[in-house]
């Protein structure tokens, strides 16, 4: 097979006009107020924070590479008091740590975090204009303005979907870093199952993919799917092909090896937790089972669907469903007529995006209390959005018979183009960007007071031990505990402390932290707490705390 040369230039120029596009949207309609740690779901965020945090205080050897939910304190005598959470591997963890370790950071906060999940997202946007740019080469278009306009628009439509632009932005923990991965290797994927490139540079990019398969097994579960589907679609394809099954395994060990390597980096990690799998299974089960009634489940689902991509109008997604359903009959129809299904495995941009839908399915259906119930898991989902315009297109040219170009008005186009024309502005309608974004940008913001995290993280140290009456900052959600390094144990009276922790060490200091006004719920209005002074010594105070270092 003749090899092909890529149009390099075409990638440079995509690649500056969707950083400029990105840019755009990101600085003047979308605007990140980078200090601010709020708005739905942000709990991920401070997890990420708090997680990284932990690594650059103790050491991440010291913590065995484990992510916990408790900082160092004199309350938690061993690291399986500190909760170790074994319900993910690491990585997401980690790709945030080695910047901050090389950048010289002690700590980090929010504004980090999202600078730096804003560099990713950018560079995401950018390996979806190269896949796209790159399945248009693949597939015989040459139209220069169409290589060069079909992937930014792809892209920007891709940036613009609701959920992407609010969760890529605003969140970050496994479902939002995965996405670097998962974009990343599809790019590659697609890359190495083509004909155009030289020994050394296919043995360059098949190291980078055996490294994003490590980096994606060991973020998010959704990875481990999308690699299994994508190996054996892969399989299949040398299986036909080469006709020799030796041939196809040894190509299936470009998948299995570093998914070995993943899971075995995994169970290193798990093996320094106590009952690491009582927790995986209860995990597990809770994933997979319905605990929900089922149609709430699914509901749900259609619900997150729905708002994330197409204005909060369930009939739109049914449209929308209905219109890719018929292009894949079409396609599998076209397929049959010509006797050529064998393509379904052997053409890379077949096999490839169907075993990414059949990924986003089982996550979305198997891992139902996983994903189906979150609305930021929605983001997978807009895989399928972005390159089901493409694939339109493509099937649609095909199956239309249009007898060559199409005449719009006084000039001529490709079957292709016209057909991807109308689907883009299809499916640019049924989601309503950016009208739509800005609602779910809205409708998702909101203010948080981290006023008492900071005054215990400037006036607590480890021998610290914090209770209230009023009060409670407890591991989840983990907002306060990301900035105050330390807990507030909810006590009904005084008498209780002295039992709470009963092999507390003697160098432990007790602190009563006291709302000064708390809310009442009798009263409906916050009401004045009389501070007895007498039973400590008073560590800070302002108009609306205290804090009481008790005597003995």
């Amino acid at each position: 097979m003749q090899k092909r040369t890529y149009p390099i230039l075409h990638f440079l120029f995509v690649t500056g006009a969707v950083l400029l596009l990105f840019y755009a949207i990101f600085h003047f309609k979308y605007r990140i107020e980078y200090d601010k740690m709020a708005g739905d779901n942000i709990w991920q965020s401070a997890s990420t924070i708090k997680y990284v945090n932990m690594w650059l205080e103790d050491g991440p050897s010291l913590l065995h590479f484990t992510n916990y939910e408790n900082y160092d304190s004199i309350e938690f005598n061993t690291l399986d008091e500190r909760s170790p959470f074994v319900s993910y591997p690491d990585n997401n963890t980690l790709i945030v740590y080695l910047p901050a370790k090389l950048l010289g950071r002690t700590e980090i906060d929010i504004s980090f975090l999202k600078h730096f999940q804003m560099i990713l997202f950018a560079i995401e946007a950018v390996l979806v204009s190269w896949l796209l740019l790159l399945i248009l080469y693949e597939n015989g278009y040459r139209h220069k303005a169409g290589l060069f306009l079909a992937p930014v628009a792809g892209a920007g439509l891709w940036c613009l979907f609701p959920v992407n632009a609010y969760y890529l932005s605003n969140v970050f923990f496994a479902d939002q870093s995965v996405l670097i991965f998962v974009t990343a290797f599809l790019f590659l994927d697609y890359l190495l199952h083509t004909d155009g490139l030289s020994k050394t540079a296919r043995r360059v990019f098949y190291v980078l993919h055996f490294l994003v398969i490590v980096g994606g097994m060991m973020t998010d579960y959704f990875f481990w799917l999308l690699a299994f589907f994508v190996a054996i679609f892969r399989f299949c394809n040398v299986w036909i092909r080469e006709k020799k099954i030796s041939a196809a395994c040894l190509h299936f060990l470009h998948y299995a090896v570093p998914v070995a390597v993943s899971l075995l980096l995994f169970l290193w990690q798990l093996s320094y937790t106590s009952r690491w799998k009582t927790l995986l299974l209860y995990k597990l089960h809770f994933r997979t089972r319905e605990y929900d009634d089922k149609s709430w489940i699914y509901g749900r689902l259609l619900e997150n669907v729905t708002s994330g991509f197409t204005q909060e109008e369930r009939s739109f997604f049914i449209y929308y469903l209905l219109l890719l359903f018929g292009t894949l009959v079409a396609a599998f129809l076209y397929l049959l007529r010509k006797k050529d299904l064998k393509k379904i495995f052997t053409n890379n941009c077949a096999a490839l995006l169907l075993a990414t839908y059949i990924a986003i399915a089982f996550q979305l259906f198997l891992l139902k209390n996983h994903s189906a119930v979150h609305e930021f898991s929605m983001m997978k989902v807009s895989f399928v959005f972005i390159t089901s315009i493409f694939v339109m297109g493509f099937v649609w040219s095909k199956v239309v018979k249009t007898g060559g170009a199409i005449s719009v008005g006084s000039k001529a186009v490709s079957p292709f183009s016209f057909f991807f024309v109308i689907a883009y502005v299809i499916v640019f309608l049924i989601t309503g960007v950016p009208s739509s974004t800005s609602h779910y940008w809205v409708t998702r913001d909101n203010e948080q007071d981290y006023t008492l995290a900071h005054i215990l993280r400037e006036h607590t140290t480890y021998e610290d031990v914090c209770f209230s009456l009023t009060y409670e900052i407890p591991e989840m959600p983990p907002n306060d505990l990301t900035i105050s390094h330390k807990r507030i144990y909810l006590i009904n009276s005084i008498s209780e402390i002295d039992g709470y922790f009963p092999h507390l060490r003697p160098e432990a200091k007790k602190l009563l932290v006291i709302e000064k006004h708390p809310w009442s719920a009798l009263e409906e209005h916050p009401i004045t707490i009389e501070i007895d002074y007498s039973i400590g010594t008073v560590r800070y105070e302002d108009d609306d705390y205290c804090i009481l270092e008790l005597h003995g």
